[in-house]
């Protein structure tokens, strides 16, 4: 006959397990058993953290080995340049990196006209056709309004617009400041004969040049009876 032994606790070993006791005898030993698991887990975070920074310290060094001597391409400060991903550092600080970037996009300039005021400007970004972004705005506003309502939408050229009139206002007559840019009274700007609000067209045949006062005076309303619109009530 086979006498089986009594199994002990894992932490003491002088007890027997009884019952539904699988590890530990009491609940001293069962406490004191997991503070010794936490203890040995604690000790191998630290012993990877030690041979992590053990690692990077070799890495360090070894980087310093290679290093060579340099100038800065910006400052032209004498550094030591250190072997990266992509090869020698050209530059002695991130700073200097970021400087010369910016300058190599300010380098690159454009002069162009505003799509919408035909104001001369000048900008680093060749895609930019406004001077502005109150002028972004206003030209994407209008096309906006004209497509939400359905109506023919256009790319409409202030300065073409401003030629074809001879930079007179279509509603009081005198002519506009060609150098003068909005806010100002007397600046040109693109008004459409019907209004978006009321079914206009976003087009050339649909825009008369106008000046900024002239046409914040008028709104949405029909020039024929305003008073003072002389030229538009001839027109009509």
């Amino acid at each position: 006959m086979t006498i089986v032994s009594p199994q002990l606790c894992t932490l003491c070993g002088l007890n027997p397990l009884t019952g539904r006791q699988t590890k530990y005898c009491s609940k001293t030993c069962e406490m004191r058993g997991a503070d010794a698991i936490r203890q040995s887990r604690g000790g191998q975070a630290a012993y990877r953290k030690s041979i992590r920074a053990t690692l990077t310290q070799k890495a360090r060094e070894y980087r310093d080995r290679k290093a060579v001597d340099r100038r800065c391409r910006h400052c032209g400060t004498a550094f030591k340049a250190r072997l990266t991903g992509t090869g020698y550092s050209s530059y002695c600080s991130m700073s200097c990196s970021k400087r010369k970037v910016s300058l190599k996009k300010s380098a690159m300039s454009y002069l162009r006209e505003c799509a919408r005021c035909a104001t001369p400007f000048v900008t680093n970004r060749w895609h930019q056709i406004f001077c502005t972004s109150v002028c972004s705005g206003r030209a994407h506003g209008s096309r906006r309004d004209a497509r939400i309502r359905g109506q023919f939408v256009e790319h409409v050229s202030p300065d073409l617009v401003f030629k074809a009139d001879g930079w007179m206002c279509w509603l009081c007559g005198e002519e506009a400041d060609r150098t003068a840019v909005v806010p100002d009274p007397k600046a040109p700007t693109i008004d459409h004969l019907t209004p978006l609000s009321q079914g206009g067209e976003h087009s050339y045949a649909n825009v008369r040049t106008a000046h900024f006062y002239c046409n914040a005076r008028r709104g949405a309303r029909d020039p024929r009876v305003l008073e003072w619109a002389v030229e538009a009530s001839r027109a009509a």
